[in-house]
């Protein structure tokens, strides 16, 4: 019944406002056109991780977004909710785009395509620092059979992951956040 009080003081409106911002129903979700309903299954498979780091997790799609929702969340249905998991990726132009945030939470075993550089390479700054870096194909790891070089690699310094970089051709786009980048 708070909806029917009048409130007599700025902070009382200030919280009725918030009440009903917060408990105010979510429009219903829009369906996915078809070309991006077909690719849904495929996404995660197309960035070829070795296995899913996020076994036991469910995955929910939000729009285009992907998450890894921790198992026995209870429905999240009529909540404002940020994120409602780890943050996976995007997909967008018929492609999965890996997010930062997986990255930093990927061992580097556990990507297919990975690019090994240590802190005394002068690569390793230079990729912090968002520029696009020349590699031989010999210096870029992958695992597995059929394994094509072309795609999302992940990008280790000594060993641990800092980003996404994307190889083709023995140039490896940067796909560090600009927000992120050494100035």
């Amino acid at each position: 019944y708070a909806y029917t009080i009048q409130p007599v003081s700025y902070f009382g409106q200030l919280l009725l406002s918030l009440i009903s911002f917060v408990f105010s129903p979510l429009p219903p979700p829009h369906p996915l056109p078809y070309p991006l309903r077909r690719l849904r299954p495929l996404c995660l498979s197309a960035e070829q991780l070795t296995a899913p780091p996020w076994a036991g997790a469910e995955l929910v799609w939000r729009s285009e977004h992907a998450y890894a929702a921790p198992q026995g969340l209870p429905p999240l249905d009529g909540i404002r909710v940020i994120r409602p998991g780890w943050y996976l990726g995007g997909a967008a132009k018929q492609r999965f785009a890996p997010s930062q945030a997986l990255a930093l939470g990927l061992r580097a075993a556990e990507a297919r395509r990975r690019v090994m550089l240590t802190v005394g390479d002068s690569r390793a700054v230079r990729y912090l620092k968002g520029e696009t870096l020349e590699l031989a194909p010999d210096e870029l790891h992958a695992e597995g059979d059929g394994v094509q070089p072309k795609g999302f690699c992940l990008v280790c310094i000594d060993g641990f992951p800092v980003g996404w970089g994307k190889w083709q051709d023995g140039i490896l786009k940067n796909e560090y956040p600009p927000g992120w980048r050494w100035t």
